[in-house]
């Protein structure tokens, strides 16, 4: 992918003057396409994007049992707060626009998984298997609820500001609900109701267990490396965890209650996973990925997520290692963002090509990864992998169709899915590989080696590694 600048608008700042000589104000030392990328992201950070429409209403039968699912769950997480470790694993996988959940049974016989079924009326762009990310808040019982009601108001698109650490302002100014409020509340409720439903429907059948091994909650990849970021995702957990054992008639006191007295530890049984670690853990359990080389590109609501990789094979088992990522708040919901702020189509697009340039240019360092990235020295093409809704609005379209050929090789893009066994009706399953790599073991998900966690490689007198690793080849 070439770099590339667009015209971007600059701000004039007035120089500080005295009665001396005139202060001279220092130029930018950034380019046009830098400065258009630090302004998107200024402009979606603070942003409460709008994701799609909300239900009004939902028939009696499904908020009866949404409502009875929540009691059960909320009584049975009360009652048995420790995991099982003959248990079933749940993969949270907590999204701007949609929640996906998926069980897992992973120590019996043909690996029974399955994703949690949505009712219609909640499901997002009417997918089977993918619940909307918004909570109702009734202003007058000052009650939190995952179905909509006469004097309710929709909150949605918290965790943008929360990403961006804006977990303490308020999602609307006339509503007195923050973004960590309403995340807090939203994942109490779908713990218990979740845990309820499990213990109804069984969809692992009689081998599943009857409670919960772990619950696997991934964020983003970004917040795991930034300790404040990753402070605020593990005090809401941490609230959520001790909310959903009490969460009828859930009140915004307590919510707030369990908030301010959290102190973000988790016992066993409740894990945080970087939501890289957990899409490549999805698409290594797959018997048709790559043992090679990999670019992965994640376009979801908020977030441009672009990773490079490496996949293979050893004694200890499958092998991974990510040299060089990148999470940025460029998603689908963003660009909407951005043109309402009117920025330009080819201004945003600019900005994913940088971000792109930052990741891959990363991996091509002769301290990093050459050998497996930079088109003269790697041996084989890499394999795009894309994943995420968002991959198909125009501009997220073009950006990744422009990646193969000069720039990674020949090998054709690859959509992974998980297996067909996991969903029962038609969807698109590629939207719940995360929720799949979340429902895997601890162990299998967290072996995964982080850009942060890798050593740069030794340099030969010649200016290139004098060794090659086994995450390297």
């Amino acid at each position: 992918m070439t770099d590339h600048a667009d015209e971007a608008s600059r701000s004039n700042v007035s120089a500080p003057q005295s009665a001396g000589a005139p202060v001279e104000v220092p130029k930018s030392r950034k380019s046009p396409v830098e400065e258009a990328f630090d302004h998107i992201r200024d402009v979606v950070k603070r942003s409460t994007p709008a994701i799609e429409a909300r239900a009004i209403s939902v028939r009696t039968a499904v908020a009866r049992e949404i409502s009875d699912h929540i009691a059960t769950g909320s009584r049975l997480l009360a009652e048995r707060p420790e995991r099982d470790e003959s248990g079933y694993l749940v993969g949270f996988d907590f999204g701007t626009s949609s929640l996906k959940v998926v069980f897992h049974q992973p120590y019996a016989a043909d690996d029974p998984v399955a994703a949690m079924k949505v009712p219609k009326e909640l499901r997002s762009r009417d997918h089977p298997y993918l619940w909307q990310t918004v909570i109702w808040f009734d202003p007058d019982s000052q009650e939190f609820s995952l179905v909509p009601s006469n004097n309710a108001t929709p909150l949605d698109g918290f965790k943008t500001g929360i990403i961006a650490g804006y977990d303490g302002e308020r999602i609307r100014p006339e509503v007195p609900v923050t973004r960590a409020d309403a995340a807090v509340a939203f994942i109490a409720l779908h713990m218990a109701h979740l845990t309820g439903w499990y213990a109804e429907t069984r969809p692992l059948g009689p081998v599943g267990g009857s409670h919960f091994l772990s619950f696997n909650f991934g964020i983003p990849t970004a917040a795991h490396d930034d300790a404040a970021s990753f402070g605020i995702f593990r005090r809401i957990l941490s609230a959520a965890r001790v909310v959903a054992a009490d969460c009828t008639n859930l009140s915004l006191d307590k919510v707030r209650q369990a908030y301010r007295a959290s102190s973000g530890e988790l016992p066993p049984g409740y894990i945080v996973v970087p939501e890289l670690c957990a899409a490549l853990a999805g698409y290594a359990k797959l018997p048709t990925s790559y043992r090679r080389s990999h670019v992965l590109v994640d376009v979801g609501a908020s977030t441009l997520d672009i990773v490079a990789f490496n996949l293979n094979d050893d004694d200890e088992g499958t092998n991974i290692a990510a040299f060089s990522a990148g999470v940025e708040l460029l998603g689908a919901a963003a660009l909407d963002t951005a043109r309402e702020a009117e920025i330009d189509d080819k201004v945003f697009r600019s900005a994913c090509d940088h971000q792109f340039n930052l990741v891959y240019k990363r991996a091509c360092l002769p301290t990093v990864a050459p050998g497996c990235f930079r088109p003269s020295l790697r041996r084989e093409p890499v394999q795009l992998v894309t994943t995420g809704g968002g991959c198909a609005t125009e501009v997220h379209a073009a950006f990744v169709d422009s990646m193969p050929g000069r720039i990674l090789g020949d090998r054709k893009i690859y959509r992974p899915k998980p297996p067909k066994h996991m969903t029962r009706k038609r969807c698109d399953s590629g939207r719940l590989l995360l929720a799949y790599g979340l429902a895997q073991d601890e162990p299998d998900i967290l072996r995964i080696k982080l850009p942060s966690q890798i050593e740069p490689l030794p340099l030969g007198d010649d200016g290139f590694p004098s060794m090659i690793g086994k995450d390297q080849v």
